[in-house]
């Protein structure tokens, strides 16, 4: 698993649990405050989407794509720059 967390290299997820066949939630850290925090995502989600830190409320640039056996793969970047 690669981990970088300088704002200009991604962190991809840790570990993910799927609730049914839609939806799905995905452990990573912030790349702010370093704090592992949950991302939901279901299958209509790809592409980029802002959210705020649950820990530290710092904006978090998400990149969701999904993998051909249909399992979400992020990457987690500071929105700040």
């Amino acid at each position: 698993m690669y981990q970088s967390f300088e704002s200009t290299a991604p962190v991809w997820c840790g570990t993910m649990r799927g609730y049914g066949d839609a939806v799905f939630e995905v452990s990573t850290q912030c790349p702010a405050c370093f704090e592992w925090v949950e991302i939901v995502v279901d299958r209509d989600d790809r592409g980029r989407m802002v959210q705020d830190c649950d820990v530290c409320c710092r904006p978090m640039d998400i990149s969701v794509h999904w993998t051909e056996e249909g399992e979400p793969h992020i990457a987690v970047r500071s929105a700040n720059g």
